[in-house]
């Protein structure tokens, strides 16, 4: 039960970090890819453990689930 309090911890501290982030790079990046980097590299970091789990249950991951996020990701994407 305490991990869950540190992740929360960790969690907030580096998702209130974002706006610090856009002012020290001085406006060479736009704040949307700023948040996608951010939630790419957090997708990244949460694979292995995805993957980890996995393989110690019998979930597969299939073509129409990969289909089902790409589509997914296209509809809320409006810009």
């Amino acid at each position: 039960m305490k991990k869950g309090y540190l992740y929360i911890a960790v969690a907030t501290v580096l998702f209130s970090t974002m706006e610090i982030a856009i002012k020290l790079t001085g406006g060479i990046f736009n704040p949307i890819q700023i948040t996608f980097l951010r939630f790419a590299l957090g997708g990244l970091c949460l694979l292995p453990l995805v993957i980890k789990k996995m393989q110690k249950t019998t979930q597969k991951l299939t073509a129409k689930d990969i289909r089902f996020f790409l589509f997914n990701r296209f509809f809320l994407c409006r810009d």
